[in-house]
């Protein structure tokens, strides 16, 4: 008879941290880019025209074990 009574709360138990869970997840604010997709695509196309040959291809295959290195000038 002792049995189903912890079956009873032991299920209570995992139930209600289970609704904390999910209101913590639902409480989740939303992300929202800084600029829009059509910005980026644009300051994007613009960097990779100023880029010479050599710097593109440093970009695609590294410097030293596909480390990339950073450019300043292009922010």
């Amino acid at each position: 008879m002792k049995q189903p009574v912890y079956l009873l709360i032991l299920f209570l138990v995992f139930s209600s941290f289970a609704a904390l869970k999910i209101s913590d997840v639902q409480a989740a604010p939303v992300f929202t880019p800084p600029i829009s997709e059509k910005v980026a695509i644009q300051r994007a196309d613009a960097i990779l025209d100023s880029m010479s040959l050599d710097e593109k291809l440093l970009m695609i295959k590294g410097y030293d074990r596909f480390y990339l290195k950073g450019y300043e000038k292009y922010g």
